[in-house]
């Protein structure tokens, strides 16, 4: 009689959805000629824990008829010692390939936990078929520690992550604020830039920044609004155009300010090269998002 190894490998336990894990080895029931060839544990749901699934073959491979009479035991050693848990021998049904799965009692999740050098047995009319080593069945206990995070259940850990997310939305709306510093102002911008004054609280800003404006010759062929945070420039709009004079949209940015001071500040657009200009038909927007602190 011979015995080959099963790779292990993880399945997925479509009833419960939880993953499953190849826990066994082939096992060949010496003088019986029968071979038992893998088992796996799935995953932990609330109830039935722990699936057995293996797969009986005669000693030519061909898979056994159903139903067969099996049994299956787990025990904390190799030989003798002590039974931990059991699903009791009875009728099971085998599919084509011989393949069959036992429910184990959900006492065997406390017990293999108990008991991580475990083993398992599969007896077959009464005769038992081997022990194997369950070296994967800890990774499915620990599922079920997963599960009692912080020892909270699952619905308790969802309330209170719930009440989390709540707490922290309604934080945000309260110190979240969204205020029209220019809206749609017309130009010009003049020699000093076009400037506005707003109060904040502190906390990070975010400056959306739109404007429009023409080329008034075509040497330096770029359109450029530099944007002023309290007299410093901050970033530009900047655009290339095709030919001067024409009215054009600069493409709308976003500034950061970090963490200024609580009070009045004030935002400038002005010119960013003595090619920029701007009259009564240029529009510019500027909206500043405050942060939470």
């Amino acid at each position: 009689m011979r015995s080959r190894p099963i790779a292990f490998r993880q399945l997925e336990n479509r009833s419960n959805r939880h993953r499953a894990l190849l826990l066994a080895v082939v096992v060949i029931a010496g003088g019986l000629g029968y071979t038992l060839h893998a088992a796996r544990a799935g995953g932990i749901p609330s109830s039935g824990p722990l699936v057995y699934t293996g797969i009986l073959t005669d000693a030519a491979g061909v898979p056994l008829p159903s139903p067969q009479n099996i049994g299956v035991a787990v025990y904390d050693a190799q030989s003798a010692g002590n039974k931990v848990c059991e699903s009791a021998a009875q009728q099971r049904t085998l599919d084509p390939a011989g393949r069959f799965q036992v429910a184990m009692p959900d006492t065997c999740v406390a017990a293999v936990a108990a008991h991580p050098d475990s083993w398992v047995e599969v007896s077959l009319a009464g005769t038992p078929l081997g022990r194997s080593k369950i070296g994967a069945v800890p990774y499915a206990v620990e599922a079920n520690n997963a599960m009692q995070l912080q020892g909270m259940s699952p619905s308790q850990l969802n309330a209170a992550l719930a009440t989390r997310v709540t707490a922290l939305e309604t934080a945000l709306q309260s110190t979240t604020t969204a205020t029209a510093v220019m809206d749609n102002l017309p130009g010009p911008f003049g020699a000093t830039g076009i400037g506005r004054t707003f109060q904040c609280k502190s906390g990070d800003l975010i400056l959306i920044v739109s404007a429009t404006a023409f080329l008034a010759t075509t040497p330096e062929y770029q359109l450029d609004v530099a944007v002023q945070f309290d007299g410093s420039v901050i970033g530009h709009l900047k655009l290339n155009p095709t030919r001067a004079m024409d009215h054009l949209a600069l493409p709308t940015k976003a500034f950061r300010v970090s963490a200024p001071a609580a009070g009045n500040h004030t935002i400038t657009l002005l010119a960013g090269n003595t090619n920029t200009l701007s009259d009564s038909n240029d529009y510019f927007s500027v909206t500043v998002i405050q942060a939470p602190h």
